[in-house]
């Protein structure tokens, strides 16, 4: 008798029951936890966005200056670097040709193409070209998103307008130059490049 009473209470006490829903409560909570994480969260979201440009930029002119040194040499044959200040573009042309029209940036849901390898601006290996003479000299790039407050060639005034076009000789020399690169943050870097072509970085507030 005493084991029937037992089982009895057992079977009471593990009833399982249905699926408990949430309450309001719970649910705003949960919502309320969401919208806080969101706004911590997206300010430093659009912070990594905009250095990746701003980084993005740096490499792509110390390339555009490395490519226009290697076909400098490799053709033996004088080619310019020219900056448009109006539209963040650049391109590297044989002297005296005319600039290209920049070519439109992708849409933003489209992967845009890779400009340069991510490596840093010293680590990155020059391009490597074709022997062939048939092979295309000039490049143009658009730099998204950022803008080239000033650009100072061979020691002159800063350019803060205009085009600013530096020389590449057949020797792998240069016109020394430098410009000032910023971002939609106002976080901005200086790109240094000497006469032997030599570029570095430095970040500036």
């Amino acid at each position: 008798m005493v084991n029937i009473h037992h089982r009895r209470f057992r079977s009471k006490a593990f009833v399982q029951h249905g699926p408990r829903a949430f309450t309001l409560v719970e649910l705003l909570l949960v919502v309320a936890i969401i919208g806080i994480t969101s706004v911590i969260s997206i300010p430093y979201m659009v912070r990594s966005i905009q250095g990746n440009r701003l980084r993005t930029s740096v490499r792509t002119v110390v390339m555009a200056g490395r490519y226009a040194r290697s076909m400098s040499l490799l053709r033996q044959q004088e080619l310019t670097l020219t900056f448009d200040l109006a539209g963040a573009t650049l391109s590297v042309q044989p002297l005296n040709a005319t600039p290209p029209p920049p070519t439109p940036l992708p849409a933003s849901d489209e992967t845009p193409p890779p400009v340069i390898p991510e490596k840093s601006a010293e680590e990155a290996p020059p391009p490597q070209f074709s022997g062939n003479e048939n092979y295309p000299i000039g490049i143009q790039r658009a730099l998204d998103q950022v803008t080239i407050e000033w650009v100072e060639v061979d020691g002159e005034p800063h350019l803060t307008e205009g085009t600013a076009t530096i020389h590449y000789f057949t020797n792998g020399r240069c016109q020394p130059y430098s410009l000032r690169i910023v971002d939609a943050r106002g976080v901005a870097t200086r790109i240094i490049v000497d006469s032997l072509s030599k570029a570095r970085t430095e970040e500036e507030d």
